[in-house]
């Protein structure tokens, strides 16, 4: 995948990541410290089913039970061989991987505003050199987030990071991983700030968190017909960078609002950019946000449990439908020929993106049998 005019480029194909995060991907299963391959194959499944064709992971380096270093610093050698398997079955499957390699949250293995981490020689650096080198030039690799959710504070480290992932690696893409919603009440960030760090040289995309909903939680005001006009002003103060929105959903904490989800969903399909739901597990697996389920719904699926928060407060406005008759006598409204229309392009870009797959691995049984 190349960058170039501003979009994602499969080739001389243009190309947009659709899909979603998920937290546990290679330690998902009952017993979250080890590995159930049967369990991260279902994320894959679902995948190819949905019509995604990325997977937003995690690869933070300091958690005590599944940290890619040992506390001494040491390459933790049976961690890396974990990832090396799931890079191998997202290449079998055809589904790219989107790893974050570091964390804000202390609780998970990041910086927490300690910029000491970040010093030559330390566990940070050991992890970006390791996992750069050791992946270079991978087809199962996206791209990489530098950090999740950093402050503006960390621009200088974003860069060095990047420009160092270049320097083994100047085909992948990286991306600073920023939330970036200060400017709609909530997070770490004005617009501004986002704009400096998505500005750098050394990014190839910008990136945004949206949560409508968390809007309400911090005592904000939220219309559903504000966020076409954000991610238009996102798109125009990227520096003409392809926008990819890294997190999504109407959800907070365990509760889904699902107007607000079926309005965010609506707003970046219309937007063309990319755009990663938060987050998905399959049923009795540990993860983020507890035990979880499966529902298609385009690309997002709807957590267990019905909303107990309002949401929407200011209703949209709904035009009146527009019938568009078919041949066959069908009448679709406008709202679903056009949903329709995205999961026929989606399945297009798939197909083919199956077929160059047979090609490539056709010497390959495994390979080609997936």
């Amino acid at each position: 995948i190349t960058v170039r005019d501003g979009k994602f480029w499969d080739g001389d194909t243009e190309w947009v990541p659709r899909g979603y995060n998920v937290y546990p991907l290679q330690w998902s299963g009952p017993d979250a410290t080890q590995p159930d391959w049967a369990y991260t194959r279902q994320y894959f499944d679902r995948a190819l089913e949905t019509g995604c064709n990325v997977i937003r992971c995690w690869l933070y380096n300091e958690e005590a039970w599944h940290g890619m270093y040992e506390p001494d610093g040491l390459l933790n050698d049976p961690q890396w061989a974990i990832v090396d398997e799931l890079l191998n079955m997202a290449e079998r499957y055809g589904v790219r991987l989107y790893p974050a390699l570091w964390n804000w949250r202390a609780a998970f293995g990041g910086a927490n505003g300690n910029k000491d981490v970040w010093v030559d020689d330390s566990p940070f650096w050991h992890h970006l050199h390791v996992f750069t080198r050791r992946y270079a030039g991978r087809p199962g690799i996206f791209a990489v987030d530098v950090m999740n959710e950093p402050p503006p504070s960390f621009i200088y480290e974003i860069d060095e990071a990047a420009v160092q992932i270049k320097g083994y690696d100047p085909g992948m893409l990286v991306g600073p991983g920023t939330e970036g919603q200060g400017y709609l009440n909530y997070g770490s960030s004005t617009l501004g700030d986002w704009e400096a760090v998505n500005k750098l040289d050394s990014i190839d995309f910008a990136t945004a968190h949206l949560y409508p909903y968390d809007v309400l939680i911090a005592g904000g005001s939220w219309d559903p017909a504000d966020l076409p006009q954000l991610l238009r002003t996102l798109k125009q103060r990227s520096d003409g960078k392809p926008l990819v929105v890294g997190e999504w959903s109407g959800m907070n904490g365990g509760t889904m609002a699902v107007g607000a989800t079926e309005a965010t969903l609506d707003a970046v399909e219309d937007a063309e950019v990319g755009h990663l739901f938060w987050d998905v597990q399959v049923d009795n697996s540990q993860g983020f946000n507890g035990p979880k389920t499966w529902r298609l719904d385009s690309i997002a699926l709807e957590l267990i449990g019905a909303p107990n928060l309002p949401y929407d407060p200011v209703p949209p406005v709904v035009p009146p439908p527009v019938v568009t008759p078919e041949p066959d006598g069908f009448e679709l409204d406008e709202r679903t020929w056009k949903k329709l229309k995205r999961r026929i392009g989606r399945l297009e870009n798939r197909v083919a993106e199956l077929e160059a797959a047979l090609d490539v691995h056709e010497d390959n049984p495994d390979a080609h049998h997936a």
